[in-house]
This record gives structure tokens, sequence and C-alpha cells, in this order.
């Protein structure tokens, strides 16, 4: 599966009419093919309040959104099931930056 095949899957699992299969929220863990910067939210009244994380490449991520514009939201919290530091473009002109990708769907 590459990046734009991952996109599909999850927005089939975000917007169906029904969830025949039970999976109500999709997720995936995907590695890192180029260093990405996050920038993680350090709370209301925070100075600074976003703060800068390098991530390497082949740092798993999990990928715990996608939206309408062709992009995924990622986070390096594996635990996580919402809440992104980063949105990655996926179109399938765009570079690769998601490989290795496991789906991650969760039963309702």
């Amino acid at each position: 599966m590459n990046q734009h095949e991952l996109w599909q899957w999850m927005m089939d699992g975000n917007y169906p009419e029904t969830y025949p299969d039970g999976i109500e929220h999709r997720t995936a863990i995907a590695t890192l093919a180029r260093p990405v910067e996050l920038k993680k939210w350090q709370g209301h009244g925070a100075k600074p309040e976003f703060k800068s994380v390098h991530l390497p490449s082949g740092t798993k991520v999990k990928v715990v959104m996608a939206s309408r514009f062709g992009d995924v939201g990622i986070t390096d919290n594996l635990n996580a099931e919402n809440g992104y530091d980063a949105r990655i473009d996926v179109e399938p002109d765009a570079v690769e930056t998601l490989v290795n990708i496991e789906k991650q769907p969760k039963k309702s």
C-alpha cells in the first residue's frame, strides 16, 4: 500500500454511508522515508505554544487523520487515536514520505 492508497482507505472509513465492516475510525502505522518536523502543542498559555520536534527518516509514526484536501495527519505517539502534530501531502504526485504502511483498524 502506498501513501495515496492509505489516504483512500482512511477516507472510506471516515465518510461511509454505513459501517458494514464495523470500523468507525481507521488509523495506520507507517515509517518515515524522509525527515519530518512535528509541531507539538504545549497547551494554552505556554511559551512557546508549539515545540518543534525533528523526526529522522526511519521513525515509526501513527496516521490518525485523513482530510479531503489530500493529506493525512501524523503523530509520533503510537498509542494515539486522534491528535496529529504534522500534516503530510499524499496526493499521487507528492514526494513519498510514508512507507511500510500497516493498517490499524479499530473495531467499535
